[in-house]
């Protein structure tokens, strides 16, 4: 026996010859070969967001084309640890204030499997923060009035910086 073991569409030329001198015709056949998986990504965004619905796609390929690789096949994901779906091609949603997971891989057309199976986290905060002060009391006072701002985040991406300004000023970061 002989072994074909690369990557790739091989073309197997092969023919018998007798005591005599007869020569076959020459038979072809393909060898086709792919040990690789498919590579999946998708374009969820990396921080937080804002938005109430996020629609995300998913990508899949062949590492090495050229190779004649066998092609995607079929392409799985599931959010929130739910059931595994088989992506059709167009977005699917992520919604709802938290941190979301998406699973996801792919298999060629060979039944190779990408492990370890992607994730990623899509984070969304649709609240606002909200700041109280202290000091400021809409009352007249006869020396300098110090405030203190407390700002809380309960959307879950935390707090960026508060800002104020006096008298219609530019805004200061504080």
């Amino acid at each position: 026996p002989i072994a074909v073991s690369s990557d790739g569409d091989h073309t197997l030329r092969y023919r018998s010859r007798d005591n005599a001198g007869n020569v076959e015709s020459e038979h072809v056949k393909h060898v086709e070969i792919d040990t690789t998986a498919p590579v999946t990504s998708s374009d969820a965004p990396a921080g937080w967001i804002h938005a109430p619905v996020l629609p995300v796609v998913l990508s899949a390929h062949d590492p090495d084309p050229g190779l004649g690789c066998s092609g995607v096949g079929q392409t799985w994901y599931r959010l929130d640890g739910g059931d595994w779906t088989t992506w059709s091609g167009a977005p699917f949603s992520v919604s709802g204030e938290g941190i979301h997971t998406i699973d996801y891989y792919s298999l060629d057309n060979v039944a190779n499997e990408e492990l370890p199976h992607k994730t990623d986290y899509v984070r969304m905060d649709l609240t606002k923060p909200h700041t109280t002060q202290t000091g400021a009391d809409d009352n007249w006072h006869y020396n300098a009035v110090s405030v203190t701002f407390h700002p809380t985040d309960t959307g879950g991406s935390g707090l960026d910086h508060t800002e104020y300004r006096i008298d219609g000023g530019g805004w200061t970061t504080g």
